[in-house]
């Protein structure tokens, strides 16, 4: 009340009959109110389920079907145990002309690589190498055998005078090594 919430309460409801409204529920869900019919004020109870008239589907139980297929267990953990390293070719950039040359390291079929990145054994300083691509294997490549995607770690680089190699952590995947 002290925020006026109450203000109009008096005038919300009607509490006078209306042309379309004339009759004033005693007893019911209404009580009190004005309706246009006095079957709102009747007080209906729904605890036999023949009475409802709703044709309401029953929640039913069905009969038990066949059981499914079993599906082959997976990998639970990451850990040392289902984690193998695998090392790439190890690729020169030879003197004097810069070129572009990819190492891969490639996980057993079927394993996935889990993470990966590259070595770099040396190169010319007056001339740093450029990483162009360090990931996942995008794409098949045609010199390699095919592979599935994601189950090699490929690096690429740009330069001269340089040798270096990719490497891959790979989760084994059943069958286990």
């Amino acid at each position: 009340m002290a925020q006026e919430y109450d203000k109009y309460r008096d005038s919300y409801y009607s509490q006078y009959p209306t042309d379309d409204k004339k009759y004033e529920c005693r007893t019911g869900p209404f009580e009190g109110f004005f309706v246009g019919s006095v079957e709102f004020c009747k007080h209906v109870k729904f605890d036999d389920k023949d009475d409802r008239k709703d044709n309401r589907v029953e929640n039913r139980t069905g009969i038990q079907g066949p059981a499914g297929p079993v599906g082959p267990s997976g990998t639970n953990q990451i850990n040392s145990t289902n984690l193998y390293s695998v090392l790439g070719n190890t690729t020169f950039l030879s003197p004097p002309t810069p070129a572009i040359k990819n190492s891969i390291a490639t996980c057993d079929v079927g394993d996935v690589v889990f993470e990966g990145g590259y070595q770099i054994f040396s190169s010319n300083l007056n001339s740093p190498p450029i990483v162009i691509y360090d990931g996942p294997l995008p794409d098949l490549a045609s010199e390699l055998p095919p592979v599935t995607l994601d189950s090699a770690y490929q690096v690429t680089i740009f330069g001269n005078d340089t040798s270096f190699r990719a490497f891959a952590y790979c989760l084994d995947n059943p069958p286990l090594r």
